[in-house]
């Protein structure tokens, strides 16, 4: 018989997001979302940011 061990885990990560458009590729929506994930690390990191061309 196993044992069952009932515990909490915490995870923290910065996210990158991007928005699809019939005009992308995959390339580009993942370029995109790495480039926001780069960005969300650089101000403080555990945080989500969405890609903006601006």
């Amino acid at each position: 018989m196993a044992d069952i061990v009932v515990g909490t885990i915490s995870l923290k990560g910065s996210i990158g997001v991007s928005f699809f458009s019939e005009r992308m590729t995959f390339n580009d929506v993942f370029t995109q979302a790495d480039s926001a994930l780069y960005i969300a690390k650089e101000l403080g990191r555990n945080r989500t940011e969405i890609y903006s061309n601006n």
